[in-house]
């Protein structure tokens, strides 16, 4: 909707396929292909993302802040979600 109504702001023509292709991903990527931690939901969500800011000319941000978002998914991608335990089966 942005797109729409603030065209100036958003230059890039390829933005909306590109985050179509990520929700896309995120929603159609079985989970267990992907390896993320067990138990982790947000792993598959973050690892589309991640794997679309890591191809080249493709993120809107500085490298400083693409390096500090990709941390940031590598930390949610590897670790188990919250308020899920191992120890219950």
């Amino acid at each position: 909707m942005n797109m729409l109504s603030q065209p100036a702001r958003y230059a890039d023509p390829g933005l909306s396929h590109r985050v179509r292709d990520a929700v896309f991903a995120a929603c159609l990527t079985p989970e267990a292909t992907a390896g993320p931690a067990p138990g982790n939901a947000m792993a598959v969500p973050a690892l589309a993302l991640e794997a679309q800011l890591k191809k080249p000319g493709t993120s809107p941000l500085e490298p400083e802040e693409t390096a500090l978002l990709l941390k940031w998914l590598n930390r949610i991608r590897n670790s188990p979600s919250p308020g899920v335990r191992d120890d219950l089966e």
